[in-house]
């Protein structure tokens, strides 16, 4: 909260004379809060000053002054102590109207989720659940079973030979998965040999699978699909057998340009090759790294002036937004030289948004809106798009505890589900700007006890979210899933 704001509001209200029972206690936790966000010494100056302020205000009240209960103080989201009620944790909070989910925990068919094994110490961590263009998909690998739901709560087991098992059976859990509207593309990230698969239940999935190297990225979106993909190139072990062994202790200098390599080290090595004589190609230099592009899933192409360094594709409704880290080398002249968050309105033409911008390096990227969410475990809620980047205004508002726990993320068409694991909360908005904490229920909280070392899964859709979690000792976790939905 900004101070001026703070006192201008307790100085110009001019409402009935009720100071409302508990106001103090609730601007001090907010002070408190400020605290703990600012760590600096003027929320210190603030915070006894304000005191003072509410002394002198409960007087004015007494002698019959016009002060009153502040209508803005609902708004922050502050519950009020009742002899009735339980106290929240630091970080808890009332949520608004609207932005509360109501969790139920789902009975699904026993064959859907396999019961742990007490007799094998193998950890239960093949089972997954994420939306898929219009359903819920829940797939355990162990049990071999694939079951969908359109709204969380009611779940069909499905057969071999149903529509869409040939689909929904190659969700893994070391899968990764990017949807737009009913098409969703499957890759396995980084590993030695990937291919890209793309879903269009009923009909059969469309594989891409002649890549050199392996599939780091991919994003899907109404200009079509665009795949990042590693170089297949041990670029390290090429140089050293060029160079010999303990070059890179000794690197000097470093610079590809006009298709030539040049690295010299300070013991008196160096190289200067033509990198094309090799049959090696740009993206093959310190894996640069390259780019592809399809329309429709059928039909590839390389992207000519791929950035270097790309790490996460992400489809938007006006082409695709990436982040890329440049060059790696002094020089690096062969290819587009772009750092940062880059958007690119159909997929082979790539712009820097913001070159100036900072801190854009970390997070986890999902779509939201018209762009992307960056989201991480602190505090980070930065949207990107085309135009520019901005703070979703509920970042300003959450506890400073908040940031600082085991948290799942997932996104969807209703909005933004965050599960704290650590500190048994979730965090729900629609729209970035209202939001609400909610404490889970003493089953669900129980049902969370493995979750920090089984990742859960928060998979949202149009009008429900549905998560999985983990329960019991690790080498028998119990897993459970929990639907949210908006009561009307």
């Amino acid at each position: 909260m900004n101070d001026e704001l703070l006192f201008e509001r307790l100085a110009s209200h001019d409402g009935p004379a009720a100071l409302d029972s508990g106001f103090e206690d609730r601007l001090y936790l907010i002070l408190q809060g400020e605290l703990r966000r600012r760590r600096s010494w003027r929320p210190a100056l603030l915070l006894a000053a304000t005191l003072v302020l509410v002394l002198t205000i409960t007087a004015a009240i007494a002698v019959g002054s016009g002060l009153v209960k502040l209508p803005w103080v609902d708004r922050l989201l502050i519950p009020i102590p009742s002899p009735t009620s339980t106290i929240p944790s630091p970080t808890s909070t009332i949520p608004a109207p609207g932005q509360v989910l109501t969790w139920t925990k789902v009975a699904v068919d026993e064959r859907s989720l396999k019961l742990p094994d007490p007799s094998s110490l193998e950890n239960r961590t093949t089972t997954r659940i994420v939306w898929v263009g219009d359903r819920f998909v829940l797939v355990d690998e162990d049990a071999k079973a694939v079951s969908t739901s359109t709204d969380g709560r009611a779940w069909e087991l499905l057969d071999e030979s149903d529509p869409g098992w040939d689909s929904y059976s190659l969700l893994s859990a070391s899968s990764a998965i990017a949807t737009w509207e009913n098409d969703t593309v499957i890759w396995t990230p980084d590993t030695a040999t990937s291919s890209v698969r793309i879903l269009r239940p009923p009909d059969e999935p469309v594989a891409k699978s002649d890549f050199k190297g392996a599939v780091g990225s991919v994003g899907i979106g109404p200009m079509g699909i665009v795949a990042q993909v590693h170089s297949a190139l041990d670029f390290d072990a090429f140089v050293t057998s060029q160079l010999g062994a303990g070059w890179v202790e000794h690197m000097v200098t470093f610079s590809f340009q006009d298709g030539i390599l040049r690295i010299t080290t300070n013991d008196d090595r160096a190289l200067e090759i033509v990198w094309a004589d090799y049959g090696f190609e740009p993206g093959d230099v310190a894996d640069r790294g390259f780019g592809w592009y399809s329309p429709d899933g059928d039909h590839w192409a390389p992207i000519p002036d791929f950035p270097e360094n790309v790490s996460d594709v992400v489809g938007v409704s006006d082409g695709f937004i990436a982040r890329g880290y440049g060059a790696r080398c002094d020089g690096c002249a062969d290819t587009a030289d772009l750092s940062g968050m880059l958007h690119s309105p159909d997929g082979l033409t790539w712009r820097s948004i913001d070159p100036a911008a900072e801190d854009w390096t970390d997070g986890t990227m999902l779509p939201w809106g018209q762009g992307v969410l960056v989201i991480d475990r602190t505090g980070r809620f930065d949207v990107w798009t085309a135009e520019g980047n901005s703070e979703l205004p509920m970042a300003a508002e959450l506890p400073a505890g908040w940031t600082a726990s085991n948290v799942a993320f997932g996104s969807g068409s209703l909005g933004l589900v965050s599960v704290n694991i650590d500190d048994h909360e979730v965090l729900f908005t629609r729209n970035g700007v209202e939001w609400g904490i909610q404490a889970m229920s003493a089953e669900m909280a129980a049902a969370a006890g493995m979750s920090r070392y089984h990742s859960p899964d928060v998979a949202v859709g149009k009008d429900s979210a549905v998560v999985l979690l983990w329960a019991g000792r690790q080498e028998s976790a119990m897993p459970s899933l929990w639907v949210g939905t908006l009561e009307p």
